[in-house]
């Protein structure tokens, strides 16, 4: 698949919400042995689990991921505008610096800085 190409599939190829893709019904509620709700509440209890855990998360997303994605892209836009015009120069500076004090600790002829300031 090509790099521009969005995988609808796969979501998350490099595991990074990996931890949150285990969170199950069991994991959140439970009933001891010996104590046991009626079966059509806790398989209701269970449907109404799902069904709100997606619907909140298909909300937020709607409402609220588009709104991150852009604020996210801006961050990493912002990152390399800084990184291209404030480092990229703040280094070329750094390295002219250091050319001037190595020509200042030895000094040429006044004939050749002449002309290296003409070239």
């Amino acid at each position: 698949m090509a790099d521009d190409q969005l995988d609808l599939v796969s979501r998350d190829p490099n595991g990074v919400n990996a931890h949150l893709g285990t969170l199950l019904f069991n994991d959140v509620l439970g009933e001891p042995d010996g104590t046991h709700s009626i079966d059509c509440v806790w398989k209701l209890s269970y449907m109404c689990f799902e069904c709100w855990k997606g619907l909140c998360y298909k909300l937020l997303t709607l409402f609220c991921g588009i709104c991150i994605a852009a604020e996210w892209g801006c961050e990493f836009a912002y990152i390399a505008f800084y990184h291209s015009y404030q480092l990229s120069i703040g280094n070329r500076r750094q390295e002219d610096f250091l050319v001037y004090e190595k020509c200042r600790r030895f000094p040429i002829p006044n004939y050749l800085s002449i002309t290296i300031l003409y070239i």
